[in-house]
């Protein structure tokens, strides 16, 4: 069973926040979406999709995310984890899901210059979209949001925090 899994918006936060996390708490820290990429054999989970699709991405997701899911770990997901019902019911199931949120003007200069497909054509535009299809869903599965504005020690003071009284 994953100790937490991160969830959120791409560029909130979620990889540099578990690994940070995992360190703090001397745990195992795994990213969901290198995974996927070692699994299909690409150097990225955005070149899977652009070399299979975005539905064989999401199959390989789920696959991936339930063998992910069986670790001791702190688990970052990618931002559309949460689309897939199935999705949802592993993550309530197998963990603690802590939800990293903040504005998109905060998440737009993280993302501008990295290799995201699913921003590409309009990234304002398209995480606008993304946050309106997923929020509710983040809201549904989450055990806690936290507020990934702030910098790198206090988003991971904040997990901390909301981790406390788990067992670890």
């Amino acid at each position: 069973m994953a100790h937490a899994i991160l969830v959120g918006l791409p560029g909130v936060g979620k990889s540099t926040v578990g690994h940070a996390l995992a360190s703090v708490l001397n745990l195992t820290f795994l990213d969901l979406d290198v995974v996927i990429a070692q699994q299909a054999g690409e150097e990225t989970a955005a070149s899977v999709i652009e070399v299979r699709g975005l539905e064989a991405f999401r199959d390989l997701e789920a696959r991936c995310l339930l063998d992910v899911l069986t670790e001791s770990a702190i688990v970052a997901t990618g931002g559309g984890v949460v689309e897939r019902v199935d999705n949802q019911q592993a993550l309530r199931q197998h963990g603690k899901v802590l939800w990293l949120d903040c504005a998109d003007d905060i998440i737009i200069p993280r993302v501008t210059g990295s290799h995201r497909p699913l921003l590409a054509s309009d990234p304002r535009a398209s995480l606008a979209m993304l946050r309106h299809s997923r929020e509710v869903l983040y809201k549904e599965i989450s055990t806690a949001r936290l507020d990934a504005a702030g910098n790198l020690a206090d988003v991971v003071d904040s997990a901390v925090a909301a981790m406390s009284g788990w067992s670890l």
